[in-house]
């Protein structure tokens, strides 16, 4: 979790970079500023995805941890070391299945 964060203050910091170090021309101001802010949209868009998929990920861990089954261990494990792809596979496969019985 930690590293999707920093990854995302990474990119919102490169941002904010990008918006003060543009320097528009008196031919291209409005370009200029066009595609600054479409990179900082982009960027906080990026951003919010990275931090919603890290609290999926915290929220299928802790659900992990307090729900009663078989293999609670393994399924531990598998999300801690494969973040989304074991997150998913663990909505789908145990709290999804429990919902639906």
């Amino acid at each position: 979790m930690k590293k999707w964060i920093l990854t995302g203050l990474i990119l919102a910091s490169l941002a904010l970079i990008m918006g003060a170090s543009t320097i528009p021309s008196s031919t291209s101001a409005t370009s200029n500023n066009y595609i600054t802010g479409l990179g900082i949209v982009i960027l906080a868009l990026i951003g919010i995805i990275v931090i919603s998929i890290s609290i999926f990920w915290v929220w299928m861990i802790i659900d992990c941890v307090k729900r009663k089954f078989k293999d609670k261990v393994v399924w531990i494990i598998v999300l801690i070391f494969t973040h989304i792809l074991g997150a998913s596979l663990y909505y789908f496969y145990i709290k999804r299945k429990n919902v639906i019985n």
